[in-house]
C-alpha cells in the first residue's frame, strides 16, 4: 500500500510539475507575442521616444509648404475643434535642457482635453505631445493662462505650429509663426520697453495717456506696446501720432470678446465673466515674450502709473547703479 501510494503521489506529483511548466511557457509565450504585438503597432505608428527628451512625437510625416501650410493665422486668437482652448502665440525656448516650443494659450481650467503640437520644419511635419501648465493667476475666471511646452525633434527646426487634440486633421491645422528663432543677450536693439494692460471699453482718457506716453520717454523709453480691445476715435488718432509719427508704439489687435465672455474687473464678484480682466494677464505675457530679445529692460505697465526715480535721473541709471 505505502508503495501505491508513493507511486500514486509521485505521478501527481510530476504531473502538477509538468502542469507548472507548460503554464509558465504558455504564459512567456502570450507575454512575448504580446511584447511583439506592442512593438509592431508603435513602429507602424510611426511612434518614437527619447528618454532624455522625456517627450514623444507621434506622427513624422514628409509635407512640403503648399501641402501643409494651407492656412497661417493672421488672427490673434486660434480656437481648437473639440475643446475650448484658444491659442494666440509660439516661441522659440531657448531656456529649456532640451530646445522647445512654448505655445501661449488661453484654457478653461476644468478641462482636461489632451493637446499635441503639430510643428512645420523645413518640409517635415512633427505632430508632438505637449506639457499643459496652467497658471494660478486665474482670480477664480473659468478660464485661465497656460503654457503648452513640446520638446523640439533632433531634426526639426520649426518656424510655424499649432495646438491640436488627439484625432485632429494634422496636416489641415491652422499654423501661427513661431517666434523668438535666435537668442540675445547683449547688444539689444531697443534699452526699455513697456507694456501696458489692454486698452478696452472705449478707452478715451486722452490727456493721461499722452501724459503717461511723454513721461516715459522723458525717463529713457524707447518704445511702448498696446494691447487694443477699443479705444475712442480720439485714441486711435492719439495712437496714430506716437506710432506712425514719432515711432514710438507698437499697437497689436487684441479682440479677446469676441471669442470670450471677457470681465472688465479683476474680481469676478465685480464684474462677472469667464475671464480675468480682459485677458491682461495673457497679453502681458505676450508682450514679455515678444520682446525679451530685443529689449534689455521689459516693465509691465498701467498708463495711470509711473514708476519714478527718486535718486536718478533715468530708469536706465536707476536699474544700472
Amino acid at each position: 500500500m505505502m508503495g501505491k501510494k508513493s507511486m500514486i503521489c509521485n505521478a501527481s506529483y510530476n504531473c502538477t510539475i509538468k502542469k507548472l511548466k507548460c503554464g509558465i511557457v504558455i504564459t512567456f509565450v502570450v507575454a512575448l507575442l504580446g511584447i511583439m504585438f506592442m512593438f509592431s503597432h508603435i513602429w507602424s505608428s510611426g511612434y518614437w521616444s527619447s528618454e532624455s527628451q522625456g517627450q514623444h512625437w507621434v506622427k513624422k510625416m514628409n509635407c512640403s509648404v503648399s501641402n501643409c501650410l494651407h492656412t497661417v493665422s493672421t488672427e490673434t486668437f486660434v480656437g481648437i475643434q473639440g475643446c475650448k482652448t484658444l491659442y494666440f502665440n509660439a516661441f522659440l525656448e531657448h531656456r529649456t535642457s532640451f530646445p522647445s516650443v512654448r505655445v501661449l494659450a488661453i484654457v478653461w481650467r476644468a478641462e482636461e482635453t489632451p493637446h499635441y503640437c503639430v510643428l512645420y520644419c523645413e518640409d517635415m511635419l512633427f505632430v508632438v505631445s505637449t506639457k499643459k501648465t496652467v497658471h494660478s493667476t486665474h482670480y477664480y475666471f473659468p478660464y485661465g493662462m497656460a503654457d503648452f511646452l513640446c520638446t523640439i525633434p533632433g531634426d526639426c527646426k520649426p518656424k510655424h505650429a499649432s495646438l491640436t487634440t488627439a484625432g485632429s486633421d494634422y496636416v489641415n491645422s491652422t499654423f501661427i509663426s513661431v517666434l523668438n528663432q535666435e537668442p540675445r543677450d547683449s547688444d539689444f536693439p531697443v534699452d526699455i520697453t513697456i507694456c501696458i494692460s489692454t486698452m478696452f471699453n472705449g478707452y478715451n482718457n486722452v490727456l493721461q495717456f499722452i501724459q503717461a506716453m511723454e513721461i516715459y520717454r522723458l525717463l529713457g523709453a524707447q518704445k511702448l506696446v498696446v494691447y487694443k480691445s477699443s479705444c475712442s476715435p480720439d485714441m486711435e488718432e492719439v495712437l496714430r501720432y506716437y506710432q506712425d509719427n514719432l515711432g514710438f508704439v507698437e499697437v497689436l489687435p487684441w479682440l479677446i470678446g469676441a471669442h470670450i465672455n471677457v470681465s472688465s474687473h479683476w474680481l469676478i464678484s465685480e464684474s462677472p465673466g469667464d475671464l480675468h480682466y480682459n485677458g491682461q494677464i495673457q497679453a502681458l505675457h505676450d508682450c514679455m515674450y515678444r520682446n525679451m530679445y530685443s529689449s534689455k529692460y521689459v516693465f509691465l505697465h498701467d498708463p495711470d502709473e509711473i514708476i519714478l526715480p527718486y535718486l536718478d535721473k533715468n530708469w536706465r541709471d536707476f536699474l544700472e547703479r
